[in-house]
């Protein structure tokens, strides 16, 4: 089995721990300290994350300091703190499969479309598990979980065309990220609750507790990803057979 595959594949599933102990839940920080790889260069935008808990105990995210309960969870592309626990990580057969058949192909569409492959993963990892079969309750379908409206829009209204699936997700993240240059929380949160909504908000993360909980999630994966992800061992793209 080829190493570099092996060592993208199972880096991820070394979080299963966050799930929690009993009724305690572990927070990323005290998993980041013991699994956070050493995060190297990067063209993809960053910017600072501030959190804090709301009076009503929910967490809320922003890009600036709102009021003086906020607190710095990432500056540039260091995680600082958070309060929050990854998902489950997907199986380790399904990102296996995945990542010997598609990597290659999304290291082609990310130097194309400058997205960072690291970036892509995460959102792939977080939004489908890896499952190019997956339906979200609101209709976003495929392995990046692409609305139809976007997914027409890219010219990939099919998600089961997994080439053209994943090459509108990242053309549609590349498009985010002109929107909202140097600043990746306001991009992550675009991808999941919508362009409408950062706008509708004073281009600030919009309050959806989904949203709230996706930036952090994708961020950190990102983080945890980003060493393996840009090794340039990699099969060359050339490689990929497209069904």
């Amino acid at each position: 089995m080829n190493s570099f595959y092996s060592r993208l594949a199972m880096q991820v599933p070394c979080l299963a721990i966050v799930r929690g102990v009993g009724s305690k839940r572990l927070s990323l920080l005290q998993v980041l300290s013991c699994f956070l790889l050493h995060t190297v260069a990067s063209n993809c935008c960053s910017a600072d994350i501030y959190f804090s808990i709301g009076s009503d105990g929910s967490n809320r995210y922003a890009t600036s300091a709102l009021d003086a309960s906020y607190q710095l969870l990432q500056q540039g592309d260091t995680l600082e703190s958070t309060h929050n626990v990854l998902p489950p990580p997907a199986p380790l057969a399904a990102r296996l499969s995945f990542l010997q058949r598609w990597l290659p192909h999304l290291r082609q569409l990310s130097q194309q479309h400058q997205v960072d492959l690291a970036l892509i993963l995460a959102i792939i990892e977080v939004e489908s598990r890896y499952n190019p079969q997956a339906v979200s309750p609101k209709g976003a379908a495929g392995l990046m979980q692409l609305m139809p409206s976007v997914a027409q829009r890219y010219g990939a209204p099919n998600p089961h065309e997994i080439a053209r699936h994943l090459q509108a997700g990242v053309m549609y993240l590349r498009d985010l990220q002109k929107l909202h240059p140097d600043n990746l929380a306001l991009v992550l949160a675009a991808y999941n609750a919508g362009q409408s909504a950062i706008l509708k908000h004073g281009q600030r993360i919009p309050p959806f507790k989904e949203t709230m909980l996706y930036v952090p999630q994708v961020l950190a994966q990102r983080q945890l990803l980003r060493s393996i992800a840009l090794d340039t061992r990699a099969p060359l793209a050339a490689e990929v057979v497209t069904p």
